[in-house]
C-alpha cells in the first residue's frame, strides 16, 4: 500500500525498527512510498530508495505516514445548457458530476423539481453530485451589486444571511442524499466566471454555512470554494478569520495552466508537483481539483488527442501526489467548452481517458 510522508521537512530512514538503529537516509515531506510491513510502530519500505546516489532500504516511523487515498475522477456539467445537459447514466463509471444550484433569480423551492430529476439520476447511476452553493443559488440581480460589494465586509455579511436561508432549504431537502457541498466558487479572483469575495467575508460565509449544513446532516461532506488565483495568502487569511475551516472535508483548487509534470505542456503557470507542495505546508485538508482542463485561449482549437494526453498526464500526477479528486471542466458550466468530451459526445479520446482512469482506480 502507498503512503505519504507527513513529517516536515523530512523523515529519517533507519537501518532497523527502532530509535536505537542508525539513520541511513531521509525522505522529504510529501514523498510517496510503498510499505511492505509494519513492526511495532515502524514501517518497512517495500523497495530500495535512491538516496544521494545510493540505493538504501530501511524503516521509518509509521506515525509520520498517511494512507494515500485513491484518486476520484469526475466531470463538470451544466444542466441549464441544452448542449451540456448530458444523461447522467452516460457518465458512468465517473465518481462525481459537479454543477451549481441555480435558482434562476427565484426562490430556491421553485427549482426543486428540476434538481430532483438530476439527483435521482445520480443516485441510480452511482455517481455523487458536487453541488456548488454560490451567488447563482441566491440569484443574480436580486438586490446586490457584486462589483460594489467586492471589498465591503458588511455588505457580504448582509448577503450571507439571505444566502444562508436559501441554502438551508436546499440542504434540508436533500439531507439524506449522498452529496458533496461546495461553498462558493473562485471567490479569490473576481472574473466573468465568478464573483469575488474578500477572504474575511468568505471566512464568515464558510463558518455559518458549514455549521448549518452539519446541523442538518452531521455526516455531510463539505469542501471549500475552488481557488483559481494560485495565491495561498488568500487561504491563510481565511484560516485566520475562520472558526471552522479545518473542519472541512477538502480544500479545492482550480489549477488551470498547470502541467502534470515539470516542463510539461500547457504549464504556463507552473506544474502540479510545485503547486501541491506549495499548498501542503499550510493545510492538512485533502486537496480537491474541482475544475481542471484546457479552457480559453487556443484550447478550443487543440486536437482532442492533445487534450486526452494532457488529462492522462495530469491524472497520473494527481495520483502520485495524493490529490483526493480531479474533476474535468469538460461539459462547461455556461462558459468555455474545454476541448474534449463535448465535441465528440461521450466517444472521444478524452472521455476514454477519464472513463478508463475511473475504472482502474475503482478496481484497485
Amino acid at each position: 500500500m502507498r503512503y505519504r510522508v507527513t513529517a516536515y521537512p523530512r523523515l529519517r530512514i533507519r537501518s532497523g525498527a527502532g530509535l536505537n538503529h542508525n539513520v541511513i537516509g531521509h525522505l522529504p515531506y510529501g514523498s510517496v512510498i510503498h510499505v511492505q510491513d509494519f513492526r511495532n510502530g515502524w514501517a518497512l519500505l517495500s523497495s530500495k530508495i535512491n538516496h544521494e546516489g545510493k540505493w538504501i532500504e530501511g524503516f521509518v516511523s509509521s506515525q509520520y505516514l498517511a494512507p494515500l487515498d485513491e484518486l476520484n475522477v469526475g466531470v463538470n456539467i451544466d444542466p441549464r445548457n441544452p448542449v451540456s445537459d448530458v444523461p447522467i447514466s452516460t457518465l458512468r463509471p465517473l465518481h462525481y458530476v459537479r454543477f451549481a444550484y441555480d435558482s434562476r433569480q427565484q426562490d430556491v423551492e421553485s427549482q426543486f423539481n428540476f434538481y430532483d430529476r438530476i439527483l435521482n439520476d445520480c443516485a441510480v447511476s452511482g455517481i455523487t453530485p458536487v453541488i456548488v452553493l454560490n451567488h447563482q443559488t441566491w440569484g443574480e440581480g436580486r438586490g446586490f451589486n457584486w462589483d460594489q460589494m467586492h471589498n465591503d465586509i458588511n455588505a457580504w455579511r448582509s448577503f450571507s444571511a439571505r444566502w444562508l436561508h436559501a441554502i438551508s432549504k436546499i440542504v434540508e431537502r436533500y439531507s439524506q442524499r449522498s452529496i458533496v457541498w461546495q461553498i462558493w466558487n473562485e471567490g479569490d479572483s473576481a472574473s466573468e466566471a465568478a464573483v469575488g469575495i474578500p477572504a474575511e467575508g468568505y471566512a464568515y460565509m464558510l463558518d455559518i454555512a458549514l455549521m448549518r449544513i452539519r446541523q442538518l446532516n452531521p455526516q455531510s461532506v463539505v469542501i471549500s470554494q475552488g481557488h483559481v488565483s494560485g495565491r495561498s495568502d488568500y487561504w491563510k487569511t481565511v484560516i485566520h478569520h475562520s472558526n471552522s475551516a479545518n473542519l472541512l472535508n477538502g480544500l479545492a483548487l482550480h489549477p488551470y495552466g498547470i502541467s502534470g509534470k515539470h516542463n510539461g505542456a500547457f504549464g504556463v503557470h507552473g506544474n502540479l508537483p510545485d503547486l501541491v507542495n506549495r499548498w501542503r505546508p499550510i493545510t492538512s485538508l485533502p486537496i480537491w481539483f474541482t475544475e481542471f482542463g484546457l479552457c480559453g485561449g487556443n484550447a478550443p482549437m487543440l486536437p482532442e488527442s492533445t487534450a486526452a494526453r494532457y488529462a492522462a498526464e495530469f491524472l497520473s500526477a494527481c495520483a502520485e501526489l495524493g490529490v483526493k479528486t480531479a474533476i474535468w471542466y469538460g461539459y462547461a458550466t455556461g462558459m468555455h467548452s474545454c476541448r474534449g468530451a463535448l465535441h465528440h459526445g461521450m466517444r472521444g479520446d478524452l472521455w476514454n481517458v477519464l472513463k478508463e482512469y475511473a475504472q482502474n482506480r475503482a478496481s484497485v
